[in-house]
């Protein structure tokens, strides 16, 4: 087992199905799901309420944006892999039977060429350190995906990785004890070609600016009364729907598109 496997093995047998295992540690719980709520708007775009629509989630750790999907739109099929085997059996706990998920790595998808509609991956390519790995599983994604089918990819930005943490202050200021498995963030331009290496295209980048501008502010807030934090988000969500497209500071950008027919 290597160590980011074994990492996510940790992690979700110390949280479980609790948001922060799978989105940022240590913060108010507000503030989590205002993330997860945006996240889920982005994949749910994509969605079609067809009885044999379906979708694959990669990453998808207990169900986070699977549980809501099977929900919003019942009689569709969400499929989901995780490497962490704890997280498998959580999805498929809570789930079952519209949402089914198994052990797989990314980079090695165990589904046939051109099989779901729609396929998103939200903040999993971070935790692959190389290039050629990155590549990898954006490659499998698409190749799993139908020609004209949809996608999200939802990952950390680097220049909004820059602000959201003021330029790495704040992770010297928690010191080495806080430190977790490397992850990396990504240039736009970047992964936006890597996209479209695999016969696929972007068509729409958004992200949450204001947010991440605005973040220790927020959690100022939030810590010292959760019902002001909350309305200050609420703000903040208001002001982010029209500035989403100047995604250039945002913490996350989603990138949407569609494979080519």
């Amino acid at each position: 087992m290597n160590e980011v496997t074994q990492f996510w093995e940790n992690r979700s047998l110390k949280f479980g199905a609790r948001i922060e295992g799978v989105l940022l540690k240590s913060v108010p719980e507000n503030i989590n799901k205002y993330l997860s709520s945006w996240m889920l708007e982005q994949v749910e775009g994509m969605i079609k309420k067809e009885s044999d629509f379906k979708v694959l989630d990669i990453g998808c750790g207990y169900g986070r944006l699977s549980g809501p999907l099977v929900n919003s739109f019942p009689g569709i099929k969400v499929f989901g892999v995780d490497i962490a085997q704890n997280y498998v059996d959580l999805y498929n706990k809570n789930l079952s039977p519209a949402g089914k998920a198994c052990r797989a790595d990314s980079r090695d998808l165990p589904f046939k060429d051109n099989f779901f509609d729609a396929v998103f991956v939200v903040t999993a390519l971070m935790y692959l350190p190389t290039k050629d790995d990155q590549s990898k599983a954006i490659s499998e994604m698409l190749r799993v995906l139908k020609p004209g089918g949809k996608f999200v990819v939802v990952e950390r930005s680097s220049l909004g990785y820059e602000i959201f943490t003021l330029g790495g202050i704040i992770g010297k200021l928690r010191g080495k004890k806080n430190l977790e498995i490397p992850a990396v963030s990504f240039d736009p331009k970047y992964l936006s070609a890597v996209i479209g290496k695999y016969g696929a295209r972007v068509e729409s980048l958004r992200g949450i600016p204001l947010f991440t501008i605005m973040f220790q502010v927020i959690l100022v807030l939030s810590l010292i009364n959760a019902n002001i934090g909350g309305i200050f988000l609420n703000l903040i969500k208001l002001a982010d729907q029209q500035l989403s497209k100047f995604y250039f500071p945002s913490l996350y950008i989603s990138y949407t598109g569609e494979k080519n027919g």
